[in-house]
Parts: structure tokens; sequence; C-alpha cells
């Protein structure tokens, strides 16, 4: 059965004790969406529960399936791929406030390994899986949604957004609403 309506997607993060990373990572996500230009409806983050970054996802389940990608039509891989590369965001707002801080890349990447606040990961793997049949391709198509999410943040001046939005999540905790759009277009609230 298709859905009419994309379904929200409930984009939850293993938490850590450093209340800054969580909040790039989920800003990192929100800015994704936002340029994607799907509807961030909730960014949370909670220092006891989990964070959270709520959207209207571009695919559903239900539509996906059936298919491999190879067999996926054209407008459904597309809108499948938004919502993966919006999973990306939380790894590139991360990985901005390592760099933001003159962490090195390696502290970065032993930081992920530890597993510590990204869930994205796995999560995004094993929806490629589902729908390709062989490892490389797998490894192949991340590698090219890794690419194509950071082209994405590039020329949008996405690092000093994701700050803006960060910022707004530590000083706040929960953005929704007239709030949230506010937040993601530069205002302040």
């Amino acid at each position: 059965m298709l859905l009419t309506r994309p379904a929200t997607l409930r984009h939850y993060s293993c938490m850590t004790p450093n209340q800054d990373e969580v909040a790039y990572h989920e800003a990192g996500h929100a800015v994704v969406a936002h340029l994607l230009q799907l509807r961030v409806t909730r960014v949370r983050i909670d220092p006891i529960d989990q964070a959270i970054t709520e959207f209207d996802r571009a695919s559903t389940e239900a539509e996906l399936a059936p298919y491999r990608r190879k067999t996926m039509p054209k407008q459904l891989r597309a809108r499948w791929e938004k919502d993966l590369k919006v999973g990306f965001g939380g790894f590139f707002g991360t990985r901005y406030l390592f760099k933001k801080h003159g962490r090195s890349e390696i502290e970065f990447n032993e930081f992920l390994q530890g597993g510590s606040i990204d869930c994205d990961n796995k999560d995004i793997r094993e929806q490629l899986e589902r729908h390709h049949a062989r490892p490389r391709d797998v490894r192949n198509h991340r590698r090219q949604l890794l690419r194509d999410t950071e082209d994405l943040l590039r020329p949008n001046d996405a690092r000093a957004l994701i700050d803006h939005v960060a910022a707004a999540l530590l000083r706040h905790r929960i953005l929704e609403g007239a709030r949230l759009a506010t937040v993601l277009t530069g205002g302040t609230v």
C-alpha cells in the first residue's frame, strides 16, 4: 500500500555527556533536512532522555520495500536518498564541531567508532543493505551519499546555520513550530 502523505521520521541519537556534540549532531540533521526542503517538525536534546529530530520523510518503507535500488523508480530513489542524506547530516554537524575546536580527523574517527553519539551509520547501512544486492554496492552508494551531502552543505553557508541551530538547541532544548522555522532561516529566538 502506498501512503499519500510521507510519514514523520523520528531520528534518535544515542546520548553522550557532551551536550555540545549532541546539539551539533541534531543541528546537522535539521539543517540538511531544511536544505533538502523537507519539513522539520521538531528538534530536541535532553540530557537524561534521547535527542530527536523529526522531519517529514520524502519516502516511506512501504513504497521502498518491493525494490532494489537499480529497479527503483527514479523519483522514488531520489526521495529515498534525501532521507538518507538527512541521516548523514548528524555526521557532518558533529564533524564540524570537532574541526571548529581544532580536534583532528583521527579524534573524530575514534569518536565515531566509540559509538557514543551516532547510531545513524548502522541505520543507514541497514537501509542500504535492504535495497542493494552486493556489499560493494552498499559501500559505493554510501560514499556517494556522503559526498552529495557534503556538496549540499558546502555552498549554503551551512556551518553558520549549524552553529546557529546548535546554539538555539543548547539554549531552549526543544525547537518546534514557529521557533524552529525562525531558527532554520537564520532568525533569532
